[in-house]
């Protein structure tokens, strides 16, 4: 009933309960659960997935959040489940089309904006650094699309909300671990998740390879996963593989490949709407500078690759505007 966003405390169902997650922004995970469900669902079934998602940090976790997941999950159909999308030849194909569609002449890669200037409170230049040197260009606007802790590095804006870490390996296999595409651990383990992607994506399109990743967030890199070297984070992998499957043998893995990030995803703890970094920042830092990032609102409550679409609308309606609020301007935008 939860997942149907059916509230039937009282005995009397109550549909559509939980479509203003703005009300349980403050309400503890626990608490809510317990109250709308009952103690043995939290105990049993969510209490392990906060572990693995938050780790010693669940219990900061709002009620919002999980409301949110459980609204995208309850949207699956419900004869055939959820249903998923992958673009063939994957998201690089995605981004090719946005370069074509921008034009390459207009994009410089592997350059990292280091300042912007502002002038009489508007923004009015950008210093980029790259192989070939650091060059200042004239803009008059900006769209921040990075995490908080640069725009603060760029801009001075602060931003109180933490970031969550994680290592991630891709296991290539012999032969398959799983009936299933995405399983979510409860069990004691040294990872959160076993995603085997080619339960999803058939193994003919990688060569035959079977294909398998592994994760676990990180709340501090104190945490020994983090600190471990890859053949370390290799062997704790598949030593917590053995422990849960018997029957996996280490002498079909070809190959393991693990990519550790500081700022994965979001803390998303009560009171996080009142952190979110507003599209436009001209009142804040200078007119002319937007965020579209990831503590953006439309990273709320959960982040994804259509929130940043959304972002950069959001942040483009406003541009839009600004022009039409002063016809005869010329625009030159420079993007983070």
């Amino acid at each position: 009933m939860l997942v149907l966003d059916v509230d039937v405390r009282g005995g009397v169902p109550s549909f559509d309960s939980y479509e203003r997650l703005e009300d349980y922004e403050d309400v503890p995970i626990e608490a809510f659960v317990v109250e709308h469900t009952t103690r043995g669902v939290y105990d049993n079934f969510f209490e392990p997935l906060l572990d693995a998602k938050f780790g010693d940090r669940k219990d900061d976790v709002s009620a919002a959040w999980l409301l949110g997941r459980v609204k995208f999950r309850g949207e699956r159909d419900i004869l055939n489940g959820e249903i998923l999308g992958y673009l063939d030849g994957g998201f690089g194909r995605l981004l090719d089309a946005l370069v074509d569609a921008v034009g390459p002449e207009n994009i410089e890669s592997g350059t990292r904006v280091t300042d912007l200037e502002t002038t009489d409170g508007r923004v009015s230049a950008l210093t980029a650094e790259s192989d070939d040197g650091t060059r200042t260009h004239e803009v008059d606007g900006v769209v921040v699309a990075t995490m908080p802790n640069v725009l603060e590095e760029l801009t001075g804006y602060p931003c109180d909300i933490d970031f969550q870490g994680t290592v991630c390996s891709v296991v290539s296999m012999d032969e398959s671990l799983l009936d299933t595409y995405w399983l979510n651990i409860a069990d004691e383990a040294p990872f959160g998740a076993l995603i085997e992607h080619t339960n999803f994506v058939p193994a003919e399109r990688y060569g035959g390879e079977h294909l398998l990743y592994v994760a676990r967030y990180v709340q501090d890199p104190a945490e020994a996963i983090w600190q471990q070297d890859d053949d370390a984070v290799r062997e704790t992998w598949l030593s917590g593989i053995e422990d849960l499957f018997p029957d996996f043998d280490r002498e079909s893995v070809d190959w393991v490949r693990t990519a550790r990030n500081p700022r994965t995803a979001p803390v998303y703890e009560r009171g996080y709407l009142d952190m979110v970094v507003p599209y436009d920042l001209g009142e804040a830092v200078a007119e002319g500078v937007y965020y579209a990032g990831m503590a953006s609102r439309a990273q709320y409550p959960e982040r994804s690759l259509n929130g940043a679409i959304v972002a950069g609308y959001e942040c483009a309606d406003r541009i839009t505007e600004r022009e039409a609020a002063a016809p005869g301007v010329e625009q030159s935008v420079g993007r983070e």
